[in-house]
């Protein structure tokens, strides 16, 4: 974040770029970040109606049509709504009620958490995720996804940008991780709110299988050639293959003519979900590998 004066002919005052406003869907979702707030907290406090709001943050408008929003935003958050467009980040023009709102506003987060729950000093998330992350020994990818944020926040959580998250967060980690991540951040260390959960992730964590990273073994089975095997072997149409990998048609055709070859753990790991079979292991070895054979029964019944 950058600080500017207000005074418009102040020559250090940081000037837009031409031509390059950055997309009203990023910079909301920049601010509503670092306010550690939601939508309808912004739109109601600049006088806005939630339609309005909702087609700036879904990107469908690119720039705003009333000028007079521009001076709505100042007043309220205490930023150059206009140059943070130009510079591509937000702009503050008055620190002091920047920094007031974002107090106001975790103040009345807060206030839905019970007052037993309450505690006296927060550690900021840039001390307490990747103590998460170690415990679980998990990678940004898998927290994200868990946690429900985009991988800009979760960057902006571990630099500090962001040193408290949303109550939406807080619940999705006690809900994914049982984590309770508002105490942790209270006592400066991990609360397991859920040992079951907390356990499960652990486990779903450091079971995920990866290709070996030793000397790539010789395939007798070239990619395209193991997957026309196992649709042979199956039986079954090959739309069912496809759905069952999440991919999409023209996918999977190319990935059968030879045209691309993708081979990741994910794809390994829903073959042998799906349809029971080591996909990996049958290129190695030249024939399928059965790893579940009631999952292959199922598939060929």
């Amino acid at each position: 974040m950058q600080t500017a004066p207000i005074t418009p002919d102040n020559p250090h005052r940081p000037q837009r770029k031409r031509n390059a406003l950055a997309p009203l869907r990023r910079m909301l979702l920049d601010l509503e970040s670092k306010l550690g707030v939601e939508g309808p907290t912004i739109y109601k406090k600049l006088g806005m109606r939630s339609s309005i709001y909702s087609t700036w943050r879904r990107g469908i408008v690119h720039r705003p049509n009333d000028p007079t929003i521009y001076e709505r935003f100042k007043k309220a958050y205490g930023i150059d709504f206009y140059l943070s467009l130009g510079m591509g980040e937000i702009v503050i023009v008055d620190k002091e009620l920047f920094e007031s709102c974002v107090q106001t506003e975790q103040q009345e987060i807060f206030k839905e958490i019970p007052q037993k729950d309450a505690v006296s000093t927060i550690t900021s998330l840039n001390i307490i995720i990747p103590r998460i992350q170690a415990a679980l020994n998990a990678n940004r990818p898998f927290l994200t996804k868990k946690l429900g944020v985009s991988s800009s926040t979760y960057a902006a959580y571990l630099d500090g940008t962001i040193r408290q998250p949303r109550l939406y967060t807080y619940e999705r980690c006690k809900r994914e991780l049982g984590i309770d991540l508002y105490l942790s951040q209270g006592k400066g260390d991990i609360v397991i709110a859920d040992a079951d959960i907390y356990v499960a992730c652990v486990q779903e964590s450091r079971t995920r299988l990866k290709p070996p990273k030793t000397e790539m073994p010789v395939f007798v089975w070239p990619f395209h050639e193991a997957l026309q095997h196992i649709e042979t072997f199956l039986g079954i149409d090959p739309a069912v293959i496809y759905i069952k990998l999440g991919i999409g048609k023209i996918i999977y055709q190319g990935w059968k003519a030879g045209k691309r070859r993708i081979l990741k753990e994910n794809i390994c790991a829903k073959y042998r979900m799906e349809f029971g079979i080591d996909l990996y292991q049958s290129m190695i070895d030249g024939k399928i590998v059965i790893t579940d054979q009631a999952a292959v029964e199922r598939c060929r019944g």
